[in-house]
């Protein structure tokens, strides 16, 4: 946020219509950021994670602990601190930037139950605006197909326009 209110500052963005964007970590940092700030008035995230618990046995069940221990500071047992205070899902009651989710159905490497949870929780706690894309033959790089990347790309300039445009 310290780098956003430079820019502010320096003059090169209209704080009153601010949107963001993350694919993967990415899609994570979004769903972070629209749970901690309303500085943002559109969002789009894809393929995030928002439940760090959820996300780890998912992981260990498909691929094995490989790194996640070190990652994540201990498994949800050993540190449930760390995964509850750092789980986007955990405070989705807060959002209030309009967000599209965009995910791939057969991702293994961040399920799509990941942003369908997050999209859930902010449907039934807020009024804020949600959408989901669902691309049913896409993995964890959406829009390697050609097809679904004009659409996806659209879907993106559409919801950005929709929220930002003047």
């Amino acid at each position: 946020m310290d780098a956003v209110d430079y820019l502010i500052d320096q003059g090169f963005v209209d704080e009153s219509r601010m949107g963001f964007r993350g694919a993967s970590y990415g899609g994570y940092m979004t769903n972070w950021v629209i749970t901690h700030t309303d500085r943002f008035k559109a969002a789009v995230s894809e393929a995030g994670i928002s439940d760090l618990e959820s996300y780890y046995d998912y992981h260990v069940q498909t691929f094995g602990v490989r790194g996640l221990t070190w990652e994540f500071c201990g498994s949800p047992e050993e540190n449930p601190d760390f995964y509850e205070k750092c789980s986007p899902i955990n405070f989705a009651e807060n959002v209030t930037t309009a967000t599209l989710f965009i995910h791939g159905k057969n991702d293994i490497a961040v399920p799509i139950e990941q942003a369908e949870e997050m999209a859930i929780v902010i449907i039934e706690n807020t009024d804020t605006s949600v959408a989901f894309i669902r691309y049913p033959d896409e993995e964890h790089g959406i829009g390697l197909k050609g097809k679904n990347y004009l659409d996806r790309t659209y879907r993106m300039i559409n919801w950005f326009d929709s929220y930002l445009k003047v």
